[in-house]
């Protein structure tokens, strides 16, 4: 009931005449003349309330492609937070004609005792489903999207987020029509007005992406959970022995389970490190040098199956000579602080195999032919770990694409439900 109290359900028919008159004109500019009898032209009203703003769209959408003997599909999809309201949009009966236009009236709409309904043929190119724009997945490729009077109650961060959001679901060339108080100030490159008196605005072709969606309540109000310091931190001769040691411990990194990079060590971590280019990333595999990602990725993949220490000797150029290195992979249990992580650990050089000059000498020419043997072995052990890497992406490009053609399914199908619902 407190949820009810606080929402704004003001609307009605044609809302502000002089705006949608503006409107279809954009409409007919920037969407009818694009689309051929095959295409569907995809229309979506965020905030909807009860349901006549999507109706009155589809009514001046129709008017419009009538003047331009055109005879594309539509597909209207109005959403809202208020279940009642999306019941009674579904519904599609009003005890008030305010805002239509007796011609209007006349075609469009049936006057049914004391109520007003329209059309079948109006009716059914509309699915209204309960949707917040802020938190959940946006339709995609739409022509149209109308959202007036929603963004005067957020706060500029929310405003900017769901801006970007209407970016991402907007085909190039579509239409934004916002509030009479509303505008895109922060989002020049992506819109371009083509009506600024009534907040109507054109998609450029910009590219655009879609923004993350909000986490879910339980992990926003999980407490983020730090271990206690077994020494403090301001002590100075702590940390006159960390920066003496820090010449001498090897250079490591912490990552999760995602392989994202929570700690860099001290020392000379750049050494290892080889940024990809691109946007900027924390990603383990991202920023190592590509010389070492192979063998960093198998080490992983040894170490989370049997969640033991797992180390590999690899030879790494570094200031142009090369150099042994072994890397060191250990799980880290840390309950409360974000599951198991691990630690990945370089340390330059090796072992020496004995400790008597004379027992080296008299091994070094067996050990000189197992060295190049083995080092014959990495090598075709690398080309194939590379083989797999390059496979393993292009497997998540297709599944990326996938998942796009997916999400349009899934779309199709929430409107056929609803049509379906609206029947019974």
């Amino acid at each position: 009931m407190l949820f009810r109290e606080l929402l704004i359900g003001v609307t009605q028919f044609f809302r502000d005449p002089d705006a949608f008159a503006a409107l279809q004109t954009a409409l007919i500019s920037a969407i009818v003349e694009r689309k051929t009898a095959d295409e569907t032209v995809r229309i979506w009203v965020p905030a909807c309330s009860t349901g006549e703003e999507a109706y009155s769209i589809t009514v001046l959408l129709k008017e419009a492609m009538e003047k331009q003997g055109r005879t594309s599909k539509i597909q209207v999809f109005g959403t809202d937070l208020d279940e009642s309201a999306v019941a009674f949009a579904r519904s599609g009966r009003y005890r008030s004609a305010n805002g239509i236009s007796p011609e209007v009236l006349r075609r469009w709409f049936v006057e049914d005792a004391d109520e007003v309904r329209p059309i079948r043929s109006v009716r059914d190119v509309c699915a209204f489903s309960i949707h917040s724009v802020i938190k959940d997945p946006p339709f995609s490729r739409v022509d149209l999207i109308s959202c007036r009077n929603l963004l005067i109650y957020l706060n500029h961060d929310l405003q900017d987020k769901v801006l970007r959001t209407f970016e991402y679901s907007l085909n190039p060339g579509g239409v934004l029509f916002l509030g009479p108080s509303e505008g895109i100030t922060r989002h020049g490159t992506q819109f371009v007005a083509i009506n600024k008196k009534h907040s109507i605005f054109q998609r450029t072709d910009a590219p655009t992406v879609l923004p993350a969606l909000q986490t879910s309540r339980a992990n926003r109000d999980q407490p983020v959970v730090r271990p206690p310091s077994s020494v403090p931190t301001d002590d100075p001769v702590e940390r006159s022995a960390r920066r003496a040691l820090e010449k001498y411990s090897p250079v490591y990194v912490v990552v999760d389970g995602h392989h994202n990079i929570l700690r860099f060590s001290g020392g000379e971590a750049g050494r290892y490190l080889e940024p990809s280019a691109g946007a900027a990333s924390l990603e383990l595999f991202n920023n190592l040098q590509k010389a070492l990602r192979p063998i960093v990725r198998t080490a992983l993949r040894r170490a989370t199956s049997t969640q033991g220490p797992v180390s590999q000797d690899v030879e790494i150029t570094v200031d142009g000579k090369e150099r042994p290195l072994t890397v060191i992979v250990e799980p880290i249990s840390e309950r409360g602080v974000g599951g198991v992580m691990f630690l990945v650990a370089f340390v330059e050089g090796r072992a020496p195999l004995a400790d008597n000059k004379n027992q080296a000498a008299g091994t070094s020419t067996r050990e000189e032919g197992a060295t190049k043997a083995l080092n014959r072995e990495l090598l075709t052990t690398k080309a194939q770990l590379q083989a797999t890497v390059e496979d393993l992406e292009t497997a998540n490009e297709e599944m990326r694409s996938i998942s796009e053609e997916y999400q349009s399914v899934n779309e199709e199908l929430q409107s056929t439900n609803e049509e379906l619902e609206t029947s019974k």
